[in-house]
């Protein structure tokens, strides 16, 4: 029989499924077998549009033939420096389908640190969504053109929002893929022969994160790491194929990244919000029924919780006062292993709490159900409070070198522990050394750190073992909990 990866161009889709697909290429060309299914939600001159997945992948091949008429070629580097929003996802995918590695900038990142990665990783090109001033930063084309002249390797610039200069400094996304157009239309097959080309050991991306030191060291993940990803997430159930995800976190996170993974592995529809400020809007606007978040989102949706309640009128204030304090003392026997079911508890629950709950339920746009928590820590009470008020909320544990989550809290009986960062993903081992150090080995972790081997070799074992650095421990259930 001959492997997937042996076959001609036009017999890639031939058995094709996210079982086994190799590579985010496979997992675009498994997504293109329904070309009418709605792939994302963004807005677009004040309106949401509703890309299907038919019409990404042709402006897709369209924007990667621009980038091969560039010169771009199979490993080269492409950087992009942007915001989240739905062009980061085109500029992304057009470069897997080019061969190239993608090199995730953050949005809020100085001219100076943009410099070093661009240096340090050798990017051909760069993405760069506008150039708007944000506080005291310039707008990100400044601040790039600031450095350019620095950066001999750094031939070409492709603005999402910007008309391409008449010097020919930059030129436009719109323009890239208007060059791409006929290129890629004369090659109907051309995703499939990328896909014939692209090994699963070939990087997919290169995501910076700060070192001991404060250097940052570019993590090497590959495709194989993330279609891994993509096929855990199903198997575990943590999102369905008919869930809508908003999502706003920074892309240049790899926690960011395993919503691409998973768009892409089970073709739910990403729903791409217009700010960090209007993301509770947006996720009524949006039918989003999953949010990833950072705990500093859970904790400020709270405190708006409590200092509303406390200030209602008449006999509301006291109530919920009084409400909130038996959430105290239910939260802390929670946390205490013990047991709280009082009758003012349930009293609470009934007056106060299923109020509240219809409250946030609405403000979330009434089709929210879960919140998928990483990043940092969440506090025990956080996670009491919205299970209290009717929402999953699935924190997990992960690094950008092991492509965010190796553990996680699922909404299922005895698949979830508040106050752990919850069971290993599948296919992840587990080992605590003496001194407490969570040492994880499993598919999803990198390659190693760009240019540093020393680095790679200290926290890598050569059987895959991989030195996190968080000290924990694992409790007779397989929870992982992080102390520090």
């Amino acid at each position: 029989m001959i492997a997937r990866d042996q076959l001609p161009p036009e017999d890639r889709r031939t058995n094709l499924s996210l079982q086994t697909a190799r590579t985010l290429v496979d997992l675009l060309l498994l997504r293109g077998m329904e070309p009418g299914r709605v792939a994302a939600r963004h807005k677009a001159a004040g309106v949401w549009r509703e890309p299907t997945w038919g019409e990404l992948l042709l402006r897709i091949k369209r924007i990667g033939a621009g980038l091969e008429a560039l010169g771009i070629e199979p490993g080269d580097r492409v950087a992009i420096f942007s915001a989240t929003r739905y062009e980061w996802a085109l500029a992304n995918f057009a470069i897997f389908a080019v061969g190239a590695t993608a090199v995730p900038i953050y949005a809020s990142n100085s001219a100076e640190e943009t410099e070093y990665i661009l240096r340090d990783s050798g990017a051909k090109a760069l993405f760069v969504d506008d150039d708007r001033a944000e506080g005291r930063l310039p707008g990100r084309l400044a601040r790039v053109r600031q450095i350019r002249e620095g950066l001999p390797e750094l031939r070409h610039l492709i603005a999402f929002d910007v008309p391409a200069s008449e010097d020919g400094g930059w030129t436009s996304l719109s323009a890239l893929e208007g060059r791409g157009a006929p290129l890629a239309d004369a090659r109907p097959l051309l995703l499939e022969e990328r896909a014939a080309r692209t090994r699963p050991d070939d990087l997919s991306y290169i995501i910076y994160t700060s070192g001991t030191t404060g250097t940052p060291r570019g993590v090497m993940l590959t495709h194989a790491n993330w279609t891994s990803q993509a096929r855990s997430v199903t198997e575990i159930k943590l999102l369905g194929r008919d869930d809508t995800a908003l999502l706003f976190l920074p892309l240049a996170h790899s926690f960011a990244l395993v919503v691409f993974a998973t768009w892409l592995g089970q073709g739910i529809v990403v729903a791409f919000a217009e700010s960090i400020e209007k993301a509770v809007d947006n996720a009524g606007e949006t039918r989003s029924t999953v949010m990833t978040v950072v705990p500093r989102v859970l904790e400020k949706a709270f405190n708006k919780v409590v200092s509303d309640g406390a200030a209602q009128s008449g006999i509301k204030g006291p109530l919920f006062t009084w409400a909130m304090g038996q959430f105290e003392e239910y939260a802390a026997a929670r946390a205490a292993g013990r047991e709280h079911n009082s009758v003012q508890w349930a009293l609470a629950k009934r007056l106060v709490f299923s109020k509240v709950e219809q409250k946030l339920k609405a403000r979330f746009g009434g089709t929210l159900r879960e919140f998928i928590s990483g990043g940092a820590p969440l506090a025990r009470k956080l996670g009491y409070f919205f299970e209290t008020c009717g929402f999953d909320v699935c924190e997990g544990y992960g690094l950008s070198e092991t492509c965010a989550p190796t553990h996680v809290n699922l909404p299922f009986p005895g698949k979830t522990k508040v106050g752990t960062v919850g069971l290993p993903w599948p296919g992840v081992e587990v080992r605590i050394e003496e001194d407490g150090e969570v040492v994880l080995r499993g598919p999803q972790i990198m390659k190693g750190y760009l240019n540093r081997p020393d680095e790679t070799a200290a926290v890598l074992e050569p059987d895959g073992w991989f030195h996190t650095g968080d000290v924990g421990e694992v409790d007779p259930e397989g929870f992982l909990r992080i102390t520090d």
